[in-house]
């Protein structure tokens, strides 16, 4: 295994278990809410004379354009929604369905993938600058 993997793996306390699968400690639920909490009192604390200044100098470019172009058009573009559509969360995957993925593809998955067996649907990505005419 990469040097710099195995380091990676002994500084972060990633384990593997006996079915192979790498496990990474999870911080307390507890901790992740008083970070949390502290993050939200220290934002929330702070007030802005130009909220819209602040977020130009802080924010990407991409987010600033966004601003100006709803600041300039006064709308922005909108897109019907096709599909039911789902963002997955961490919390959506377990380990536990690698056993099953690999099974299934008698743990051949990339050889389907790369013999064109396994099909992906490529997104059709929108791009809210691209027409003002809407």
């Amino acid at each position: 295994m990469n040097e710099q993997l195995l380091l990676l793996i002994s500084r972060e306390g990633i384990i593997q278990q006996h079915d192979g699968i790498y496990l990474a400690p999870i911080p307390s639920e507890k901790k992740i809410q008083e970070d949390e909490r502290y993050l939200r009192e220290k934002v929330a604390s702070v007030s802005y004379i130009n909220y819209l200044e602040i977020i130009g100098k802080n924010h990407s470019i991409p987010f600033i354009d966004l601003v100006h172009f709803h600041i300039q058009y006064g709308k922005w573009i909108n897109y019907p929604q096709k599909t039911s559509g789902k963002n997955f969360l961490d919390s959506d995957f377990h380990p536990v369905q690698f056993r099953l993925i690999y099974n299934t593809f008698s743990d051949r998955i990339v050889d389907y993938y790369l013999d064109g067996k396994l099909k992906l649907k490529t997104p059709k990505l929108i791009n809210q600058f691209k027409s003002n005419s809407k």
